[in-house]
């Protein structure tokens, strides 16, 4: 569909880790002949951020995210946001991913822990999802841990996150679901920086 667009874009970047996808691509891209094309094989945390150190001082780009699941690293929205030039449209994964890893009783793996905390940039989703509740009993009180995250929780506290790293992000979202309506994705929208209306 973006090679489809006219006007074109002046370039276009696919960014596959999959070898046999990146052929795909590439015999796509030879569908287009007029287009600028440039399809990289490898982890798109690491061909993003590489990117993104480039100078961005005369450029502007849109980035579209569309994880199979909890692949794109916090590290890698930080440094996107950081070039004040990308705008980025992201398929944030809840019910598919995020969700499963929040155990209900909080006891999450350090493996899950970790790609928590590596997708949201830090351990404030513990608080975030979580709260002590205390109950009565016979001679004391004890405490348990109960999880509150929801898929709307979830994708607000993403987007909050996001505002800390671009100059707006935008105030709807849209969950898509699957055939049963339980919530898989969010598709989002943070700007590099404000239109010239100071807004989105």
């Amino acid at each position: 569909m973006a090679l489809s667009v006219d006007p074109p874009f002046d370039g276009y970047i696919f960014m596959e880790s999959d070898p046999k996808k990146c052929t795909a691509l590439r015999a796509l891209a030879g569908d287009y002949p007029k287009r600028s094309i440039d399809v990289q094989c490898g982890d798109a945390n690491e061909l993003l951020q590489r990117l993104a150190r480039k100078n961005w001082a005369a450029h502007r780009a849109v980035l579209f995210l569309d994880p199979y699941g909890m692949q794109v690293a916090w590290d890698t929205m930080r440094a996107v946001a950081a070039t004040h030039a990308i705008d980025v449209w992201i398929l944030f994964p809840l019910g598919i991913a995020t969700q499963r890893l929040l155990q209900r009783d909080g006891n999450v793996p350090p493996g899950w822990a970790a790609a928590l905390t590596r997708i949201f940039g830090a351990d404030a989703w513990r608080d975030e999802f979580y709260h002590v509740v205390q109950e009565p009993t016979l001679f004391d009180r004890s405490e348990r841990i109960e999880k509150t995250a929801t898929a709307q929780s979830i994708a607000s506290f993403y987007k909050r996150r996001l505002r800390d790293e671009f100059a707006v992000v935008a105030p709807n979202h849209v969950l898509l679901r699957n055939s049963t309506g339980c919530p898989l994705y969010m598709l989002c929208f943070a700007a590099g920086r404000p239109g010239r209306g100071g807004d989105i």
